[in-house]
């Protein structure tokens, strides 16, 4: 669920969102998922080290994120893409196909566009 947390909190519209208990999370995922917010131009910061601040009314741009083999990363910035101005690349999806098996084909009739590229 946290990368879900993350991409619901840069798309509010207006102030941020602190989310409480990263230190209890794999430090990997958060890192790799501030890394990949940064690169679309999300703003984050932690504040006293137990806590993810992420600012919403971001202008998200597009660009080029690594899910690292994280479907949930995958589907996370698959949904940030709707209020991208510009696309965004999503490599390494892992297996999003087999944990999500409709996720792109419902994705698509709703107006997002995701193509797998091998």
């Amino acid at each position: 669920l946290f990368s879900l947390y993350c991409v619901l909190a840069s798309v509010c519209d207006k102030g941020f969102t602190q989310l409480s208990g990263i230190k209890s999370l794999d430090q990997s995922l958060v890192s790799n998922m501030i890394e990949n917010l940064s690169k679309i131009r999300v703003a984050t910061a932690f504040d006293d080290e137990d806590e993810l601040i992420i600012w919403g009314d971001n202008d998200i741009v597009g660009g080029t994120v690594d899910a690292k083999n994280n479907p949930y990363f995958a589907l996370a910035f698959a949904l940030i893409s709707c209020r991208s101005r510009l696309p965004i690349d999503i490599h390494n999806i892992g297996d999003l196909q087999d944990k999500f098996p409709n996720f792109i084909e419902n994705f698509n009739e709703l107006g997002g566009k995701i193509e797998i590229i091998k």
